[in-house]
């Protein structure tokens, strides 16, 4: 999986909501790789593909998943002049306290 610099890669949540929206297998951010180098241990490779001889160690696909911005796409006015909008993980502190200080009163 592949992201760009604002995607935290230590955060699985980050890279959750990369996967959800900036991946679009129909634009080529899927690509498959046949034919490399696996491991003939694997169960998932098929007896015929085991060769060591033939494959080194077993012959797999790899798959790269493109979760970057997609440059193809126009900047838009409502997300600030970016291709996407801004990341919602965040809330601002000004936020952050009108919720905790209204906690009880929303049922919490």
């Amino acid at each position: 999986i592949v992201v760009d610099e604002d995607i935290d890669i230590f955060d699985g949540e980050a890279i959750e909501w990369a996967l959800a929206y900036r991946v679009n297998a129909g634009m080529g951010d899927i690509s498959f790789f046949p034919g490399t180098t696996g491991s003939m241990l694997d169960p998932s490779v098929p007896v015929h593909e085991r060769d060591s001889v033939k494959y080194g160690h077993g012959k797999w696909t790899r798959v790269l998943v493109d979760a970057t911005i997609n440059w193809e796409l126009e900047p838009q006015e409502h997300y600030g002049g970016n291709r996407y909008p801004p990341l919602g993980t965040t809330i601002s502190p000004k936020m952050e306290e009108t919720l905790r200080r209204r906690w009880k009163e929303y049922g919490f």
